[in-house]
């Protein structure tokens, strides 16, 4: 019976440790022969590493002196050298209230060490992992309502591990009231529906009563009937980023609203000050058109080319100054606007402008009205200049909660648009205006023609609104 067990059988003596049976399985597991564990009477201290010697013997005699059964694990070195992981399970015998013999088995648990050192490295490697990419996880049974929140988790919000409790309410009570209601959704969306993944960006109250921008990611985990039962996944405290975000965004605001301001001071000096005088000039000529008629000094040539380029320059200056700073968009808003800006490349006879005006409502804020007219301009220069085509319209509708311009031509396209290389000033411009105004901008181009659609959200969102708040008051 003791040849069938797949462990090292032996008694000793429980007050020397000197073996006095050891089973066959000694010499497979070990390597040394039987004879040498009972002849030398400290064989089994002897062969315990020595890193583990000391307190195996001292934590097996302790057991011992107290008749106390004990397992414990430990290495032992084998007959090539090789470290053998022992657990040892051990029974004491006592007499007349001493332990006299020691009975038991050792088992050889390498591999398993192995595997489980294995598993603690992959683990350690994850534990570093996780900490160097500052990155927090949780992990959430559905069936019990119970979470756990990694110290990573917690540090975003300011706790150590051991101020927050591990509770879903602790979750639940910190997330900004304008997210909760859309957060809740995709959670349940996530629970009811496999192919629905849980991505979200939200705001938790931090310790000191800010708010922090979380990137949440998640799994559901489901039994066998396709039920949840589990949810677990990551988040990732993006507050640093969205404030770089939105400093950026302010100082690119103050740089465009300081060139639209240039753009207005430059537009005013040349109606005030350059047109004036040509104005004057060509005024002058008329008068000298006039007091010479009698000579028909009119009829001169000089006289002919240098009126009509006295003609020309007041033109080109009136309308410079009107694409520096269009004085309608003030007066009549973006709508009368567009349709003088369309009126006027239509009078230079080369291309002709629609413009289709929806139901837009009242004037829009200025920073809008602003920015899609600069979109507009930007195109039809575009048009002007590289698609060939000899007509044009300009599209603005919208509702409630958008704004949408549309600007569409049927010429040959826009190169860098098919050929995928890297977009102008003149479209990054547009780009940027769009994007502070939380908007979109689409170019699509082919050899039938470009399309630009811009896109303007007429209800701030919540939390950019939030983001832009706060940024004031850190900048303040």
């Amino acid at each position: 019976m003791i040849r069938t067990v797949d462990g090292i059988v032996w008694e000793c003596d429980a007050n020397d440790f000197r073996f006095t049976f050891v089973s066959e399985a000694a010499e497979r597991i070990l390597g040394y022969p039987i004879s040498a564990w009972l002849e030398d009477p400290h064989f089994w201290a002897n062969h315990v590493h020595p890193d583990d010697r000391e307190e195996a013997r001292a934590y097996c005699l302790r057991c011992t002196r107290q008749r106390r059964d004990h397992t414990f694990e430990y290495r032992m070195k084998s007959a090539c050298g090789k470290d053998v992981w022992i657990k040892a399970v051990v029974t004491v015998v006592s007499k007349d209230g001493a332990a006299v013999l020691l009975r038991g088995i050792m088992l050889d648990v390498t591999k398993r060490k192995a595997v489980e050192t294995e598993l603690f490295e992959k683990a350690e490697r994850l534990r570093l992992a996780i900490e160097v990419s500052d990155v927090g996880s949780w992990d959430w049974d559905l069936q019990q309502n119970e979470v756990v929140f990694s110290p990573e988790w917690k540090k975003h919000l300011g706790y150590s591990p051991s101020e927050l409790p591990d509770r879903y309410e602790e979750w639940e009570r910190r997330i900004h009231p304008d997210d909760r209601t859309w957060v809740f959704e995709h959670v349940r969306r996530s629970q009811s529906d496999p192919a629905s993944a849980y991505v979200v960006e939200f705001r938790l109250r931090h310790k000191d009563g800010s708010w922090r921008w979380i990137h949440s990611r998640g799994q559901v985990v489901r039994d066998s009937g396709g039920q949840p039962k589990r949810m677990l996944g990551c988040h990732v405290d993006l507050t640093p980023q969205k404030q770089g975000e939105a400093e950026r965004a302010a100082l690119l605001a103050q740089l465009l609203s300081a060139e639209d301001e240039e753009r207005r001071r430059i537009a005013r000096e040349l109606h005030d000050t350059t047109a004036q005088q040509l104005a004057a000039v060509k005024f002058n000529l008329l008068r000298l058109k006039g007091a010479y008629s009698v000579f028909r000094c009119d009829e001169d040539p000089l006289m002919k080319e240098t009126y009509g380029l006295v003609e020309k320059s007041l033109t080109e200056v009136r309308n410079l100054t009107y694409l520096l700073h269009p004085p309608l968009l003030d007066e009549f808003g973006l709508s009368g606007a567009l349709k003088e800006l369309a009126a006027s490349i239509s009078r230079q006879g080369e291309l002709t402008i629609e413009v289709e005006i929806g139901a837009i409502g009242e004037r829009l804020p200025r920073q809008i009205e602003m920015a899609l007219f600069r979109v507009a301009q930007e195109s039809l220069n575009n048009l002007q200049r590289h698609s060939g085509s000899h007509s044009g319209l300009i599209r603005l509708d919208g509702d409630a909660d958008q704004i949408r311009l549309e600007i569409q031509d049927s010429g040959k396209g826009i190169d860098w648009v098919r050929s995928n290389r890297g977009e102008g000033l003149g479209i990054r411009g547009m780009r940027e205006r769009i994007r502070l105004l939380d908007g979109t901008l689409e170019i699509e181009s082919d050899e039938q023609g470009t399309t630009v659609l811009a896109v303007i959200p007429l209800r701030a969102k919540p939390s950019q609104a939030c983001l832009d708040k706060d940024l004031d008051l850190e900048l303040g």
